[in-house]
Formats: structure tokens, C-alpha cells, sequence
């Protein structure tokens, strides 16, 4: 961020909600790839990286929103075309269902070891 809590990237874009109800999912590869395509990232040494280029996410998996509220904001340098084309991978990363689900255990259980040694 820039001094003042401003943004190195001249455009600013919002990604919005497409309904009410809870954030189900955030494919974060779908926002990644939608954040190259921007600048963010390059696929071939040739590509060149904006510096500039961000995605703030403000919506987490489990929260509740409303129809048309803010879930990300995009930063970017490059030109409309790109936006073009990103933001459907982008506005795909979010999904939105009617109720909140469970988080998924993901590793294992948390609490405390065992020892390997059976102590």
C-alpha cells in the first residue's frame, strides 16, 4: 500500500455478491488465475508482473452477505481488456449459498499429540 493507505495500481475494481445468503466457497486458483491475467502473476519469463496488481478479499468462507455487497477488491495498472477477461474468474471464485457450512477439517484433529514413544 501506498503512503496514505492509498494503492500503487491505477484502476480499482469490486467484486459484488451476486445474492444474499453466506459465502460458501473462494476457489482461490480461480482468483489467482484471474489476478495474472491482471499482472499478478506471469506464466512465461516473458510476462511481465505489475507490482501494483492486489487482491484484497473482504468476505471469508462462512460469512453472511447481501445481495450486491462488496466480497473482493481488484487492483490493477493494465487495460480494460484484461479486466474483460479476468472478471468472470474472478466473480466465479465466490460462491453463494443459502446456509453456512461446516468448516472441513482439513489435516487431522487438534489437541494435544501423542508421543511416539507412548509416553
Amino acid at each position: 500500500m501506498a503512503a496514505g493507505g492509498g494503492h500503487l495500481a491505477g484502476e480499482a475494481r469490486v467484486i459484488r455478491a451476486p445474492k444474499g445468503g453466506f459465502v460458501t466457497r473462494c476457489d482461490a486458483r480461480a482468483a489467482g488465475e484471474g489476478l495474472r491475467i491482471l499482472g499478478g502473476g506471469r506464466l512465461t519469463r516473458k510476462d511481465v508482473v505489475d507490482p501494483g496488481a492486489a487482491l484484497e478479499v473482504l468476505k471469508k468462507a462462512g460469512d453472511p452477505v447481501s445481495e450486491d455487497e462488496p466480497l473482493a477488491r481488484v487492483f490493477f495498472s493494465c487495460h480494460e481488456g484484461r479486466w474483460d477477461e479476468a472478471r468472470p474468474l474472478l466473480e466465479g471464485a465466490f460462491e453463494i449459498g443459502e446456509e453456512t457450512l461446516p468448516p472441513t477439517l482439513v489435516i487431522g484433529s487438534v489437541g494435544p499429540r501423542k508421543r511416539r514413544d507412548g509416553a
